[in-house]
Order: C-alpha cells, then structure tokens, then sequence
C-alpha cells in the first residue's frame, strides 16, 4: 500500500508540473518570492510603479509619490509634494473620490506641470485622507501547497523593487466598510488586485497585513499596466 501511495503521488506531481502549476511542496510559512525568468513572476514593477496621492488646496493641485519621501516633480526637482496646474484622469474616472490614488506620470506641456493618470483607485470607506503606512499591491498567489497552512496571496511594496512576499492573511479593519464589502475585497484582490496601505504581522502561521484602508481599481481591470516602473 506505500509503494502505490508514493506512485500516486508522484503521479499527481508530475501533472501539476505538466499543467504549467507549480510543484507542490512545503508551504512557505513566509519570506520572500524569488523571480526569475523560469518562473511565474510575483508582482512586476508594471504592476506597482508609479503610485501617488493627491490633495487639492486653496493653493493647488499637489501630488506625492506614494511610499517615498521625496517626489521628483515635473520640472526635475524632487520635493515633498509637488504642485501641477492640471490633473488628467481616464474617462471612466471622471469624479473620483476625494481620497482616491493614482497611477501615471508627471510632466510638462504647454510650459506647466500636468498629472497624467491613467489608473484611478478608490476607497469603499471614506477616511477624510489618505492614511499614512505602506502601500502594497495585493494579489492571489498560484501556489500549491502539501499541507496548510499555505499562503494563497503576496503583497509587493508601491513604487519598489523590493521582491514581493507571501502573505497568509489580509485583515481588513471593521471600520472599513460591511462584512459583505470587506470580503468582496478580499476576493477581488484574489480574482485581480487589491491595493492595500496598514502594516505586516509576523505570526505562527503565516504573514499577516492588517489593513487600514484599501482601493479598488475603478471601472477598469487591475491587470492593466505601465511600461514605467
């Protein structure tokens, strides 16, 4: 009876490696994703880059880059914040919530700073402003695993080349939005992506990220991506 459980095993291995799957094994209680070109990548920098918030004032329009200190502007140099004349969304996020982030790329035309966004992410729970924290990108992790735990998402940091991680947990606080929202987020970062700004928790299981906020994509798919990191 061991002899025919080991070949079935095996058996069931080797189609999981032949379905293009990864292999099944020991499940990675945390750490780092290696990526390479052999491999399914984690999360590409297409995936993540060039993230910022805005905040308009009686002064202005003004952006940051999201998980960085300095933002270099339009015109070169690098500031906390920088101010632009004109914020351009795409059509489908032509009111965007006020706490909203942004993808795209500051540049000059017609001789003022302008905004270019091209991806709009919005909060289920208004929160006055965009919180302070990391930022990540949440997604689903095709992983197979012997036994659980086995971790089924990764988060890799906005605006980083910093390898992306497995992560066993998303805890979305209670305050953000129902039951019924909360989990529809979970599930939309497995099915496409999930930003996500709160703190990790190492514990016996597994990674955990305790969310303090969280962005859906509006009205277009999260797969969507820039060639600049």
């Amino acid at each position: 009876m061991g002899l025919r459980h080991l070949m079935l095993g095996l058996v069931v291995a080797f189609a999981a490696v032949a379905c293009g799957n990864p292999p099944v094994g020991e499940p990675p209680i945390s750490g780092e994703l290696e990526e390479d070109e052999t491999t399914p990548s984690a999360v590409t920098l297409d995936g993540r880059g060039t993230f910022y918030a805005v905040r308009t004032d009686g002064e202005g329009t003004h952006v940051r880059r999201l998980n960085s200190k300095q933002t270099r502007c339009a015109e070169g140099d690098e500031r906390t914040e920088c101010r632009v004349a004109v914020l351009h969304v795409p059509a489908e996020a032509a009111a965007p919530a006020p706490e909203s982030i942004y993808r795209g790329t500051l540049a000059v035309e017609g001789g003022q700073a302008v905004f270019n966004a091209t991806e709009v992410w919005s909060p289920d729970v208004s929160l006055a402003a965009v919180p302070a924290g990391t930022f990540y990108r949440v997604e689903n992790l095709d992983l197979l695993c012997a036994r659980a735990p086995c971790p089924t998402l990764k988060q890799a940091k906005l605006n980083s080349s910093s390898p992306a991680k497995y992560l066993q947990t998303l805890a979305i606080a209670d305050d953000l939005g129902t039951a019924v929202e909360r989990e529809a987020a979970v599930n939309e970062a497995r099915s496409s992506a999930l930003i996500v700004v709160g703190a990790n928790v190492p514990k016996k299981q597994g990674l955990v990220l305790e969310a303090t906020q969280y962005y859906r994509r509006v009205d277009a798919p999260a797969s969507a991506s820039l060639t600049d990191p």
